[in-house]
């Protein structure tokens, strides 16, 4: 799903994909708060949202469970700045 010039929000893609381990949204046109959906979705490894609108803040609990994971065993990547609060991403 990496650069398709998607828009609007993450909702309908994610309740599609209540399996997805791979979620590669990065390069689109993709705008609002992140759904709290995506955090529920235990078997990510890989969640690329960078290059997007994203608004809001990654919730502690998958801080927190992100952190308590092997390191290395999920890549996170997201733009961090002042739309987006994350403290647990791998990469800004």
């Amino acid at each position: 799903m990496e650069s398709n010039n998607f828009h609007g929000n993450l909702t309908r893609l994610i309740e599609n994909a209540p399996n997805i381990e791979n979620f590669n949204v990065q390069n689109n046109k993709l705008t609002g708060p992140i759904p709290q959906e995506m955090w529920n979705l235990m078997q990510l490894e890989i969640i690329e949202l960078r290059n997007n609108k994203f608004t809001g803040e990654i919730p502690q609990s998958f801080c927190d469970r992100f952190n308590r994971l092997e390191k290395g065993s999920i890549i996170f990547k997201v733009d961090c700045d002042e739309n987006i609060n994350c403290t647990c991403c791998n990469d800004c």
